[in-house]
């Protein structure tokens, strides 16, 4: 039970999956050589691909996949380009799939021109669950080559493939005479957390979005990615990243909603009280009007209670971040940088509260 195993046993059981899929993959690539020195030597471009043949593809193929799963990507593009460079290959059934080996391999090399080129070719990218994995690595891949619009493309197309799956799967749900056992399937699928790829799909496009200068839209991508994949290793930075984007357009409500969830989290948690403040201090400027119509609404201001009291809650938390901050391992002489920007942010709210030598000390303690 992943729940309970301790770190040793997740560790262990890693350990042994790891040696599993190495032996798999020696025998994948002996078993491809083995089919090949039985498969006839000349084939016609005409007919189909002789059955002896597409075991020399498949056994191909899933060798590249466990090493993949390894992080072996070197053999595992050799592996694939092993058969796409076969032409009697060149027509088999998992011709598409060498292409997505290839193209994941090279991604996981850095070879972005490469990745590009090969998963490209995979368009309309029609070949399942891995058209739309080979989707998402193509948007990566443009993305971190810097290639930013070309990358949203890809991003949008992901998310859109995954709506597309689940409208599908409600669809088929209404039809007459569906067996229960896929009825099992489609409503697990429903209930399921979206692929990790999907979830960090709309989270990169937020990435893209903010480094535009759009953190109103960001915002609803980052929280998004959340809820497609609530225990994604990207969930956390994509809440933080919310509540930044959400304070730079004034939704403080939605920055403080964004890291609540964080603010007992080992790795996150100074963040999330950092933005938590910010957002706490952003609510008590938010303008309420007194009155009706559109002059109560241009005319109005913070309510000045309701801003102090903002203030000194923003004051709580930051001394709770420093708190736990002071508590941390320091490296050599050198401060964390996460608390000289809490002492700044405390420093500034100690400000407003007109505590001005409690505001020198935090900044003379950076």
């Amino acid at each position: 039970n992943a729940g309970t195993a301790t770190a040793a046993q997740i560790a262990r059981a890693r350990r042994q999956a790891d040696q599993n899929f190495t032996l798999a993959a020696t025998n994948f690539g002996l078993a491809a050589e083995s089919f090949a020195a039985r498969a006839p030597r000349e084939i016609s471009a005409e007919k189909e691909v002789p059955a002896e043949w597409e075991w020399v593809a498949k056994a191909r193929c899933d060798q590249a996949d466990l090493l993949l799963r390894l992080g072996q990507f070197k053999p595992a593009a050799t592996a694939a380009s092993t058969m796409l460079g076969d032409a009697r290959l060149a027509k088999s059934q998992y011709h598409a799939q060498a292409v997505y080996d290839l193209g994941y391999a090279s991604f996981g090399l850095k070879d972005y021109a490469s990745a590009v080129r090969s998963l490209s070719s995979l368009a309309p990218f029609d070949q399942g669950e891995i058209g739309v994995h080979a989707r998402f690595l193509l948007g990566r891949a443009h993305h971190l080559a810097g290639e930013r619009p070309e990358a949203v493309t890809d991003y949008q197309a992901v998310a859109a493939e995954w709506e597309k799956v689940l409208a599908d799967a409600r669809t088929k749900l209404a039809e007459q005479g569906v067996s229960a056992a896929e009825k099992e399937r489609l409503n697990a699928l429903l209930k399921s957390p979206a692929p990790d790829y999907v979830a960090r799909a709309m989270f990169y496009w937020g990435v893209v979005l903010s480094e535009f200068g759009s953190a109103d839209d960001a915002v609803a991508k980052f929280i998004a990615a959340v809820q497609l994949a609530p225990q994604s290793p990207i969930a956390a930075e994509a809440r933080i990243r919310a509540a930044k984007s959400a304070v730079e357009v004034k939704k403080y409500h939605e920055a403080a909603d964004a890291v609540t969830p964080l603010i007992e989290d080992a790795q996150w948690g100074l963040e999330a009280l950092r933005y938590l403040a910010k957002a706490q201090y952003g609510i008590g400027t938010t303008p309420v009007p007194k009155g009706k119509g559109q002059a109560a609404i241009l005319n109005a201001v913070a309510d000045p209670e309701a801003l102090a009291a903002a203030i000194k809650q923003a004051i709580l938390t930051l001394q709770k971040a420093d708190d736990r901050a002071k508590a941390m391992p320091v490296s050599g002489a050198k401060m964390p940088s996460s608390r000289a920007m809490i002492l700044l942010d405390l420093g500034d709210m100690l400000q407003l509260d007109r505590r001005y030598a409690d505001a020198a000390v935090a900044y003379a303690n950076r």
